[in-house]
């Protein structure tokens, strides 16, 4: 069975995630209570109110500025020094909303939350856009209306956390939080050398990135590479290595390495919950693209459970290219789902060219592979019972 949590495959007869540590009898309770306080609560809801005309002033706030047109939405809404008017206040947190202004979405819910006739649906849309990138009071908020029962999981399906206004903004977001994260690596033997992706995944700088990355023609590890962070350059360490190689295309392509030192502001990605991962969501990969250096591209998960040979990986149509082995995917809240790891080129019987079928390593097999290494490794993780992140040993 899957994980309640996180999505893992959870072998026959375990109760508790290997992955996460979720309890899922625990899970089940808790989803046996939503449900059973959703149900009246979804019966009696009444229709949403008709949207009412704009206030005369609402035609001037396009032109105001973030800070200054947060400010006023939140002095209209508390009275602060100007006559409170609740409806002017939720057409300025809307308008704030819509360029990618995560406290507004989440101001913008709450007023629309507390109308007698609610919109619950216009709502948890900027909820959970909210909280898909980093708002953790608008993520404590989904859990506190679930737990009443004033929302049902059926309430949530229909939201692409990706789709929002200020994408471009959210993209230079998750470019900001992981560039100091993200390692460019290089290697150079007697005589051929190649370039390749990783990111950090510890504190103590432990950094994942692809077994065929650090391993020769012959599948035997490399003694060391040369890791390019943050503009210093480091000697990186191999630790641990997959069971891939070319003679076993379908072990896991992924290997743990340790850098030398921690410079500047070098830090820890997180890891996502990944059962928040959906078909169609925003997706980012940052790697070393031709052994250039670090740069992003864009795209959406196209299967997350793509069966590739005997491995399920997520597909995506980020574009990748030489280099981009061992890169981070990310969500569009900066969080790892997965590590970049191959692509495909041409269709089964070869004729065909293949463009957008693009392929990683989810994090459940990435956390599996990590308790093997007989290492512990600290990574951050972020799950249901702790939205704001929380650093697990593995």
């Amino acid at each position: 069975m899957k994980c309640r949590n996180c999505g893992y495959e959870i072998p026959t007869g375990v109760n508790v995630c290997p992955a996460c540590g979720a309890d899922q009898t625990v899970l089940a309770e808790k989803a046996e209570t939503r449900a059973a306080k959703a149900k009246p609560a979804a019966a009696q809801r009444p229709a949403p109110a008709p949207k009412k005309e704009p206030p005369a002033v609402a035609k001037f706030f396009g032109a105001m500025k973030d800070d200054s047109l947060y400010k006023y939405a939140l002095a209209v809404y508390n009275g602060s020094g100007v006559p409170k008017d609740v409806e002017i206040a939720r057409y300025a947190f809307e308008e704030l909303a819509k360029r990618g202004d995560t406290n507004a979405m989440y101001m913008f819910a709450q007023i629309t939350l507390d109308d007698p006739r609610p919109d619950v649906k216009t709502a948890v849309y900027w909820l959970k856009t909210a909280a898909a990138n980093g708002n953790v009071p608008a993520n404590n908020k989904i859990n506190y209306l679930l737990d009443q029962g004033l929302v049902t999981e059926d309430d949530l399906k229909f939201v692409d956390v990706g789709a929002i206004a200020g994408a471009q903004e959210s993209g230079a977001k998750v470019f900001d939080m992981n560039k100091f994260s993200t390692v460019d690596l290089f290697y150079m033997g007697a005589s051929k050398g190649w370039s390749g992706s990783g990111y950090i995944i510890s504190d103590d700088g432990y950094f994942l990135t692809n077994a065929h990355v650090v391993t020769d023609a012959s599948g035997n590890a490399v003694e060391s590479l040369t890791a390019k962070v943050d503009g210093y350059s480091i000697r990186a360490d191999v630790i641990s290595v997959g069971d891939y190689s070319p003679l076993n295309p379908n072990g896991v392509d992924l290997a743990l390495c340790k850098l030398s030192s921690m410079q500047g502001e070098m830090h820890p990605v997180t890891f996502a919950d990944a059962s928040t991962a959906h078909n169609g969501d925003t997706v980012y990969i940052i790697g070393n693209s031709l052994g250039d250096g670090s740069c992003i591209t864009k795209g959406i998960i196209s299967d997350r459970n793509r069966k590739l040979g005997g491995r399920t990986m997520i597909m995506t149509d980020c574009a990748i290219n030489g280099g981009n082995s061992g890169s981070p995917l990310l969500n569009s809240a900066g969080q790892v789902i997965g590590t970049m790891c191959c692509h495909r080129m041409s269709s089964a019987g070869g004729d065909d060219a293949v463009q957008g079928m693009n392929y990683a390593v989810p994090n459940g097999t990435a956390i599996e592979f990590l308790e093997g290494c007989n290492r512990k490794v600290g990574v951050h993780m972020v799950s249901g019972d702790a939205p704001e992140g929380k650093t697990k040993t593995i």
